[in-house]
């Protein structure tokens, strides 16, 4: 029996899981190399156990599961077939994917940028799959043909003939308002601001201010509201109090920011901003000010971008697993179903990780 938590991802209730996804992944790859082309009949429940060492049950469990997802098909006689349908998985068609977000010459946020150079890394090693950059600034889509693509992978911008170009579905890496995708494989931005929450009480810190942006600004992540309420749980859960923690809504480069830089630097001991860009333009205004980080004062960040980590000395932050999103999504589009359409609906949530950098 198989058990799923509240993100969607499978889990094992017993020692067959691994078992029953070795099987599963035998035949996916004779699919995936050609040795099994749609059509031909996949070895039967007592040869595939006998090939791979199993019980009959759990080779029976493994086609029944890929039949399930429609990779497989049944036949009257009882025996089961590739799908004629697997078009995506033969080695005559490449699969087409597309990666979409804000930016002219570059993605705009760098940790978009870093999932989309990880993807590009896994993509490049099949010559099977194609991977295209499309950003809001350039036209590059316009043209294509109805169902250019098999999937694609939306940051904070999706054309808007997205659903003409592509005939799967969209697959969101965080969950911008402004733009419907079918599923999320985003990080998990609750247990992002936990982890900043308790660093900042185990460090010794007694009152924190948090900055954020003003929520009924156009383009506004639904996970800052996430992060401040893993923020207040990790605080609380490290012995702090809620009264402790000072919520601030602002825009990150206006005069008002330095205002209340000015008012609360005497008030906290702690600064949070809800992003690496923010935390940085507040640590300049603190420098022009004479207050020292992290002696006068604390200050974390939160997204693990490239700015952050190399500054010098280097901000604490939560370093955000787009690596490992896109490692997720290589790993589905080479392994799942071929139309992806058993992921709609489902959010499957990355943990990130601290980095404890030196201004805390």
């Amino acid at each position: 029996m198989t058990k799923c938590n509240t993100l969607n991802i499978c889990t094992p209730s017993d020692a067959n899981q691994p078992l029953k996804t070795r099987a599963r992944d035998h035949i996916l790859d004779q699919i995936r190399t050609g040795r099994l082309l749609p059509g031909q009949h996949v070895p039967s429940v007592r040869r595939l156990a006998k090939l791979l060492n199993l019980s009959t049950n759990i080779a029976f469990l493994a086609i029944k599961e890929l039949h399930q997802e429609k990779i497989l098909e049944r036949l009257p006689n009882g025996r089961y077939q590739v799908g004629n349908e697997l078009s995506r998985l033969s080695p005559q068609k490449k699969l087409r994917l597309a990666f979409t977000n804000t930016g002219d010459e570059r993605i705009h946020h760098s940790v978009y940028q870093n999932a989309y150079n990880r993807l590009a890394q896994l993509v490049s090693t099949k010559n099977k799959i194609t991977l295209d950059c499309h950003l809001d600034l350039h036209d590059t889509w316009s043209h294509l043909p109805d169902g250019y693509y098999d999937l694609l992978i939306v940051g904070d911008w999706k054309p808007p003939q997205s659903r003409r170009i592509c005939k799967g579905i969209c697959i969101g890496i965080d969950t911008w308002k402004t733009t419907e995708v079918d599923c999320v494989i985003k990080p998990d931005h609750h247990k992002g601001g936990e982890l900043a929450g308790r660093f900042l009480r185990e460090s010794g810190r007694k009152k924190i201010v948090y900055f954020d942006d003003r929520t009924d600004e156009p383009f506004v992540l639904q996970a800052m509201v996430h992060r401040r309420l893993g923020l207040y749980k990790g605080w609380i859960d490290a012995g702090g109090d809620l009264e402790d923690i000072i919520h601030v809504q602002c825009g990150p480069f206006f005069d008002e920011l330095k205002r209340y830089v000015v008012e609360y630097s005497k008030k906290a001991d702690a600064f949070f901003g809800y992003c690496d860009a923010f935390a940085l333009q507040l640590w300049t205004f603190l420098s022009e000010m004479g207050v020292r980080v992290p002696d006068d004062l604390a200050l974390m960040g939160y997204d693990g971008s490239y700015e952050a980590l190399k500054h010098d000395p280097p901000l604490a932050t939560i370093k955000l697993p787009y690596c490992q999103v896109a490692e997720k999504i290589f790993d589905i589009v080479t392994s799942g179903p071929p139309d992806f359409s058993y992921l709609k609906g489902q959010e499957i949530l990355i943990p990130p990780q601290l980095f404890e950098g030196e201004s805390v």
